[in-house]
C-alpha cells in the first residue's frame, strides 16, 4: 500500500478516497513530499507549529514540580495524623496483652489456693516484700513472664477469698485519671 505525503500529512490510497487522515508526520526524507519545493514559508511554518505541538505534547506528559510537592505534603500530613493514633493503639495492645497474662496468673494462684486451702509461698505479697510495682511474673510452674506496658501487686486478702492483683499502665504514673478508667485492672 503506498503513502503519500502532502503537507505532512500521511494518507494512505484508500483513506486518502475517503479524505480521513491516518496520522501525522513530518517527512524530510519522503521523495514523494511535495512540502518545502518552492520554499513557501507558510509550509514551513505549518511544520514548525506542528513539531512545537508535538514537542508540547510530550512535554505535559509527566508531573510538575509544584504537584509533586503537594502530594508529598499531603501524605506527610497523613503520617503526622496516623503516628498518634498508632502509638495509642500499640499502648491498648501492650496493656491488653500485660492484663490477659495477668489473668491466667490470678486463675494459677486461685487454682491453688483452692485446691490446698492455703496461700503459696511461691506467690509474692507486696505487704511482705513491700514490692508494688512488679514487671515480671513467676507462674507457679516457673515460667517468667515480662510485662510489656505497666506493673502489678498482689497481696492477700487474709480472707477466705485467696489473692488480689492490681494492674497499672506506665502512663497511669504521668497522666494519672486519665488513664485509670481504661489500663487499670483489678482482680480479686
Amino acid at each position: 500500500m503506498a503513502v503519500k505525503c502532502y503537507l505532512g500529512i500521511v494518507h494512505s490510497e484508500t483513506e486518502k478516497q475517503d479524505k480521513q487522515i491516518v496520522r501525522l508526520r513530518i517527512c524530510n526524507k519522503n521523495p514523494e513530499c511535495i512540502i518545502g519545493k518552492n520554499g513557501d514559508e507558510r509550509v514551513k511554518n505549518k511544520i514548525d507549529n506542528f513539531r512545537n505541538r508535538e514537542h508540547r505534547e510530550r512535554g505535559n506528559s509527566g508531573f510538575t514540580l509544584a504537584e509533586l510537592l503537594i502530594v508529598v505534603a499531603i501524605i506527610a500530613v497523613l503520617v503526622a495524623i496516623s503516628i498518634p493514633i498508632f502509638s495509642s493503639q500499640l499502648h491498648k495492645a501492650r496493656v491488653a496483652t500485660d492484663w490477659a497474662n495477668l489473668r491466667a496468673y490470678y486463675a494459677e494462684i486461685q487454682a491453688d489456693f483452692i485446691a490446698t486451702g492455703q496461700y503459696n509461698d511461691k506467690v509474692p505479697d507486696a505487704y511482705t516484700d513491700n514490692n508494688w510495682k512488679r514487671t515480671e511474673i513467676d507462674f507457679l510452674n516457673g515460667q517468667k513472664v515480662k510485662m510489656k506496658d505497666g506493673y502489678f501487686a498482689v497481696t492477700k486478702t487474709g480472707h477466705e477469698n485467696g489473692y488480689q492483683i492490681s494492674y497499672y499502665c506506665n502512663e497511669c504514673v504521668t497522666d494519672g485519671e486519665k488513664h485509670i478508667d481504661t489500663c487499670a485492672l483489678t482482680l480479686e
